[in-house]
């Protein structure tokens, strides 16, 4: 009886055992299989947010005309916190290149940096994810997407070590200058300064379309 009993014991637990493993298995497929999809839908999540606190600080803050909100100033304002990349929760969205368009009423374009990632839509209708390649002075069979880059120079002296898109070039001349461009444009006519332009290149996919 006893031998029946140990025997009996032993079908049971390796059925039981077996089962978890399916179980467990069941769930990392299903985990692996949606990771991406779960991610993907966090830029959905943290644009809408984005956009949402642009109305706040646009009603109770800005006093001009604009109708380009960057990350940057809803963080510095207190109107929002840093965002954080959803495909990697150690990186920040840049908050000198993600902003908010709104040219029309109640239709605010959203555009989010985060990482090798940019995010493109219009509030709470659809959005685009983009993985991108970095900016390079090279064009590459591959690449379609294009942008201005600036450098600038003193006399003879170029100033910075590379060329930078538009506002991350007006950030670094504030952290230089101490004085806040409102474009870069406003160089142009600066006889002190020589303004320097050129092409940068980089590879950008359609991931994701969130609707």
């Amino acid at each position: 009886m006893k031998r029946i009993n140990r025997k009996g014991f032993g079908k049971i637990e390796l059925i039981t055992m077996l089962g978890l493993v399916a179980v467990l298995f069941a769930i990392g497929s299903y985990m692996a299989l949606n990771t991406g999809s779960k991610n993907y839908n966090g830029f959905e999540s943290i644009a809408n947010s984005f956009a949402k606190n642009v109305s706040y600080y646009k009603d109770r803050y800005s006093k001009n005309n604009s109708t380009v909100y960057y990350l940057y100033e809803l963080i510095q304002k207190g109107y929002s916190g840093e965002l954080v990349n959803p495909m990697e929760v150690d990186e920040k969205c840049d908050e000198y290149n993600s902003y908010i368009d709104i040219k029309e009423p109640n239709r605010k374009k959203v555009v989010l940096v985060c990482g090798n990632y940019v995010v493109e839509g219009i509030q709470s209708e659809s959005y685009k994810v983009y993985e991108v390649t970095e900016w390079n002075e090279k064009k590459q069979p591959e690449d379609n997407d294009s942008v201005l880059a600036y450098n600038y120079k003193v006399g003879d002296n170029i100033v910075l070590d590379e060329y930078l898109t538009e506002r991350d070039f007006i950030e670094k001349y504030f952290e230089l200058n101490n004085i806040m461009l409102p474009s870069v444009a406003a160089l142009e006519n600066n006889e002190e300064v020589e303004l320097l332009i050129k092409v940068l290149y980089r590879t950008k996919t359609l991931v994701k379309e969130l609707k």
